[in-house]
């Protein structure tokens, strides 16, 4: 076994706690991440519907989630929504909005302290990589943190996008993942206005 893996097992219960708290907080505070969230929705679908005033045959496919993966190192943890059509990738005109989900990475440094004192009562020597390691892993268990609040916010969005004149197809597939990788969906919806 290697070294981060060692790691890794020496810090698991740590995580499953922390996941485990931190479920709860999101769960019981999910309305303070509401306010931001929708304040980029409105920019997200205010930008699609100018496009879509001089582009007759354009509507919305997708909405996305988007980890960018150079947040971790810039330690800027921002996500990105976006709203596209049916090409997605290919779509040049999407819309994309930067969105720094404050209440998930906010403790992350003291986490971190944690996780260090932890690590330091088995092993003595720990070079900048294996911290690095460890916290990308905390930062993994708050992604799959931030997917579920965005599962929940977008379920109480589908509103927002049908009492709007933006123009969607039948269906509005919601999307999550790696920026410009596979994604996965999520969630979809009937965009019929009843």
């Amino acid at each position: 076994m290697n070294r981060c893996n060692e790691l890794e097992e020496w810090i698991e219960e740590y995580r499953k706690d922390r996941i485990e708290k931190k479920s709860e907080y999101l769960a019981n505070n999910l309305s303070a991440m509401e306010l931001l969230f929708y304040e980029k929705l409105e920019l997200l679908i205010r930008e699609q519907t100018i496009l879509q005033e001089s582009e007759t045959e354009r509507e919305v496919k997708y909405f996305y989630l988007c980890r960018l993966m150079s947040s971790e190192y810039t330690e800027s943890y921002e996500a990105v929504l976006g709203l596209s059509n049916q090409m997605l990738y290919l779509d040049e005109q999407k819309s994309q909005v930067y969105w720094f989900p404050h209440m998930i990475y906010k403790n992350i440094q003291m986490d971190m302290k944690e996780v260090e004192q932890i690590v330091r009562k088995k092993f003595l020597r720990l070079e900048a990589a294996e911290l690095f390691y460890l916290k990308r892993k905390l930062l993994g268990d708050d992604w799959d943190l931030l997917q579920k609040c965005f599962s929940d916010l977008i379920k109480g969005a589908m509103d927002v996008f049908k009492n709007r004149s933006l123009k969607l197809e039948k269906e509005l597939v919601v999307l999550s993942g790696n920026y410009m990788d596979h994604l996965q969906t999520v969630w979809h919806g009937d965009t019929e206005r009843r």
